[in-house]
């Protein structure tokens, strides 16, 4: 032990660590898989020996191990992965982030594999572990983009003095205010297109993606206000790039930012209003129609709401797509198990209905609205939920009202009212 203490601070020192640490942890794992007959007691205490070892280096010599970032990310990794020494990994974290405030873009990288690894520990049952989890998360994302940016640009970035330098620095700051005053001043830049902003997009972009993953509610919803500045100052760039990331499927994805980002989109829908959305309608209505058939029923039953919106935002400017949320919404109704979806297939309808109004027969068709009366009346009669069984008698009123001002003879020919050429024939 006092040999192993006395080696210098050196890389030696921080070899000689992370070969304990992997001898402690194999040799853990090893013991897990076999019962305490089997033990030996020469394995048990070379194994309570080691550990000894790797604590008190730990404690002694926690400055080198933090000295090189690549060797920092190994042994974190193998704390965190196998959920040893939590809090002390963490704060060995803390500690190699502050040792590094600028790396290179490799470095970056390495820092990066260790996001899979925090976003578990976000649900931790300890709330202070779970904060901190989150916390070096962003700050890791955050300053992943501002390193990689820094090497791309060999180092002529802007100053420090500068806005986007300030807001930069801001970011990384440890007290949630002033990173959340750094958003909403980075989302001023965007809105008056500062040259700063528009020469990198993604980079901005990807500050905002950042800080969606936080727990506060008014840090993400700021963030999210952010995305939607770029979308609409920027929407031929922006809104592709947004879609991408809402339709990406990956473990490392949670639920609640693929939701965030369709939450993005949406905002950006209803600001474009119903002159603008029309030229973007592709980037909105054909990812939320392909995600109602997610596995998770809570991006499904978003998808089929923000379908609803746009439904009565496209109106006859959804032609292309009418028959695929027709055919959507009604599996929905009748074959999905989670009762959100079905509520918010039924609320697809009557918007539909409510956004094509006296001109339903000419969009939809007769043999169309018919089997969709149809539907939602045995849904009506059958679906076990209130609130489903709710929006199926507006779809079924405005339904009616539709059918009532159809057959009265005072009605203006169809033929008096202009129709887009896709709905002609």
């Amino acid at each position: 032990m006092a040999l192993l203490m006395s080696v210098a601070r050196t890389t030696l020192t921080g070899a000689v660590f992370e070969a304990l640490l992997s001898e402690y942890l194999r040799t853990v794992a090893a013991l897990d898989d076999t019962t305490p007959t089997d033990r030996t007691r020469f394995e048990s205490l070379r194994t309570l020996l080691v550990g000894h070892f790797v604590v008190a280096m730990l404690d002694e010599h926690s400055d080198v191990l933090v000295a090189e970032v690549a060797r920092g990310v190994r042994v974190i990794k193998l704390f965190l992965d196998t959920g040893h020494s939590v809090p002390e990994s963490l704060a060995l974290l803390l500690a190699l982030l502050q040792a590094h405030e600028h790396v290179c873009k490799s470095d970056a990288e390495l820092l990066q594999q260790l996001l899979p690894s925090l976003e578990g520990l976000k649900c931790h049952e300890d709330t202070f572990i779970a904060s901190q989890a989150e916390d070096i998360s962003i700050a890791i994302a955050t300053r992943s983009l501002h390193w990689i940016k820094r090497e791309a640009s060999s180092g002529a970035t802007d100053s420090d003095s500068s806005p986007l330098g300030e807001i930069l620095t801001d970011l990384q700051d440890k007290l949630l205010p002033v990173r959340t005053h750094a958003i909403v001043q980075l989302q001023k830049m965007v809105h008056r297109k500062d040259p700063a902003i528009t020469k990198d997009l993604a980079f901005i972009l990807g500050l905002f993606e950042a800080q969606l993953a936080h727990s506060d509610s008014y840090m993400y919803l700021t963030a999210i206000n952010g995305l939607v500045a770029m979308g609409n100052t920027y929407p031929g760039k922006t809104i592709p790039i947004l879609v991408r990331k809402f339709r990406r499927v990956s473990p490392a994805l949670k639920v609640e930012t693929r939701l965030k980002f369709a939450e993005a989109l949406m905002k950006i829908a209803k600001t474009f209003g119903t002159e603008v959305l029309p030229k973007y309608r592709h980037f909105f209505v054909a990812p939320m129609l392909d995600a109602t058939q997610d596995p998770d029923p809570h991006i499904r039953a978003s998808c089929f709401s923000n379908l609803a919106t746009l439904a009565e935002l496209l109106r006859y400017s959804l032609h292309g797509y009418l028959e695929d949320l027709l055919a959507s919404t009604r599996d929905a109704l009748q074959v999905d198990k989670s009762a959100p979806v079905r509520r918010a297939a039924a609320f697809v309808l009557a918007s539909l209905l409510r956004g094509t109004s006296d001109n339903a027969f000419d969009v939809l068709g007769g043999a169309t609205l018919k089997t969709t009366m149809q539907l939602l009346r045995t849904i009506e009669a059958r679906d076990p939920d209130d609130v489903t069984k709710y929006h199926v008698r507006a779809a079924l009123s405005t339904l009616d009202d539709i059918v009532s001002k159809f057959m009265n003879p005072g009605r203006k020919s169809p033929a008096a009212v202009f129709l887009p050429s896709h709905f002609q024939g």
